[in-house]
């Protein structure tokens, strides 16, 4: 049977998008990228997880201001303290003033001391991030509709425990960082993009750029394409959506048109919309 016009433009998309994977899935990608801050800790994974969710949640704007932003306020942490432990036993007070002037963008010293007493009362409840991710489940999760009614839940978890440590509502900065409302409405672009880090791995090169230390329980087959607007521009242009709205549905969309090319591992072509951006095609 002939291809149809869409198909054959969706074939050479696939081609093209399989060349930038293999131009810029490479160790070089991390020096310029955040995720390069998480690297640090790789050899103590419960304090790359944190460091990690925190870059995630700070993923605005351009890469270099990105990394400037987190460099400062990483340097506020105490020497010879692991970021984990720190979290766990840092109190209101302490986080007041050693964030004393930091911000970036949007967000300023009390939003981030406000996250970190969030992540300490969820670390201190439930041990790690990886489990308050899962709960009480047992069960390997290679569905993406489950994973992305588990990644709404977990969620929703972490905004109302940020809200747990303010008298009033939550500010506008904290407000964006776990949004609130249904599954179809925000694509929590950031989540997804910490998943990525945190499942994804590959073998054949050294290092790899995302870290895998959840692979054990979230298969990379039920991600799902952080979608922000330069990576739904992207897929506008080259059919991947035809979806207007930058929300959770546009990404399961372009997910799926992912999944077609490589079912095992679709955000593999994360990297090509990186490079995409990079080399401005």
């Amino acid at each position: 049977m002939p291809l149809t016009k869409q198909a054959k433009a969706l074939r050479a998309t696939k081609a093209f998008f399989e060349e930038q994977v293999q131009r810029h899935k490479t160790p070089n990608f991390i020096e310029s990228d955040p995720v390069s801050l998480v690297h640090r800790y790789t050899q103590d994974p419960a304090s790359a997880e944190v460091v990690a969710l925190i870059t995630c949640l700070m993923a605005y704007g351009q890469r270099p201001a990105i990394i400037k932003a987190l460099e400062t306020l990483f340097y506020r942490f105490p020497k010879g303290v692991s970021p984990i432990e720190f979290i766990q036993t840092a109190t209101k007070a302490e986080l007041d003033s050693r964030l004393d002037g930091w911000y970036y963008r949007f967000y300023t010293a009390a939003d981030m001391a406000t996250l970190l007493l969030g992540l300490g009362h969820i670390l201190r409840s439930y041990g790690s991030l990886k489990a308050s991710f899962l709960g009480d489940s047992c069960s390997f999760i290679d569905d993406r509709g489950v994973l992305s009614q588990t990644t709404h839940q977990w969620n929703q978890l972490l905004r109302e425990t940020l809200l747990q440590q303010r008298d009033g509502g939550l500010t506008y900065g904290c407000g964006y960082m776990f949004p609130n409302g249904k599954p179809s409405v925000s694509p929590l672009k950031r989540l997804y993009l910490f998943l990525k880090w945190m499942v994804r791995f590959d073998a054949d090169i050294v290092p790899s750029v995302d870290l895998g230390f959840w692979a054990d329980c979230i298969a990379p087959k039920a991600l799902v394409i952080p979608l922000d607007t330069h990576v739904h521009a992207i897929s506008l242009k080259h059919g991947l959506t035809q979806r207007k709205s930058k929300n959770l549905d546009t990404a399961l969309e372009i997910t799926t048109v992912l999944s077609q090319w490589h079912p095992e591992d679709p955000l593999i072509f994360d990297f090509a919309f990186m490079g995409i951006g990079t080399s401005k095609t």
